[in-house]
C-alpha cells in the first residue's frame, strides 16, 4: 500500500498539499490585487514587492 504514496519530490508539505497552499495563497494575492508570477510552472504572490513561498517549520528540533 505504501508504493502508492511515494513521491518523487521532497516537500515539507507532501507535492499535494503544498500545491494547494501555493495556489490559494496566489489566488488571496489576486484578489487583494497584488502581483501573482510564474515561477516555472507554479505561481507565487508577490506581496509588497516579497515573493511569498509557503513554507513549513520542523514539527520538533534536529541538530543541523
Amino acid at each position: 500500500m505504501t508504493e502508492l504514496f511515494q513521491l518523487n519530490e521532497r516537500s515539507p508539505y507532501g507535492s499535494t498539499l503544498a500545491e494547494a497552499v501555493r495556489e490559494n495563497v496566489a489566488d488571496t494575492a489576486r484578489e487583494l490585487d497584488e502581483a501573482v508570477r510564474d515561477v516555472r510552472g507554479y505561481e507565487y504572490a508577490v506581496i509588497i514587492g516579497h515573493a511569498l513561498f509557503p513554507f513549513k517549520y520542523a514539527d520538533r528540533l534536529k541538530p543541523l
